[in-house]
């Protein structure tokens, strides 16, 4: 049987969605990269994309259930031009208000136990900035990097 990572990519999106911080990077939702160059900070808010970048089995329980790492890319996308430096300062705010989000007390449900924000299974959670070219247009980005302990996700059996 597979890991069914798609909850948890519907479960961080949700949680981002509600979080008031962000607008889909594509235009139709916030899971997968952008096809397009997205509207940069459209209404205050940063154009943000959510990606899986692993998914591992880390334990089995006696039941054949199991105990796993799911890691999620979180892109927060900003403006190239910043000559005053306000989009740096707005992108490290966006990333600051999402990166509490994430580690709050929200309830992420489905299978998900919590972030694992130290890296006791493997990655930790932290941010990467960089320049990502988007058909043409490049944007400053900040990439969070997201692992949570996922239990019960599927079943092996003999």
């Amino acid at each position: 049987m597979a890991l069914n990572s798609g909850a948890t990519l519907d479960a961080i999106a949700s949680l981002i969605s509600g979080s008031g911080y962000a607008v889909p990077a594509g235009g139709d939702g916030y899971i997968g990269d952008p096809k397009g160059p997205p509207d940069a900070q459209p209404s205050g808010k940063y154009p943000v994309s959510v990606r899986l970048t692993s998914a591992s089995i880390e334990g089995l329980k006696h039941d054949g259930s199991t105990t796993e790492q799911h890691t999620v890319t979180v892109t927060v996308y900003g403006a190239f031009i910043d000559s005053d430096g306000v989009v740096e300062r707005r992108l490290s705010d966006a990333v600051n208000k999402l990166m509490a989000k994430l580690t709050s007390d929200a309830d992420l449900g489905v299978n998900i136990r919590h972030i694992d924000v130290a890296g006791i299974l493997g990655p930790r959670m932290g941010v990467e900035y960089g320049y990502k070219d988007i058909s043409g247009t490049q944007f400053r980005v900040a990439e969070i990097q997201v692992p949570m302990v996922v239990d019960g996700n599927m079943t092996v059996t003999a």
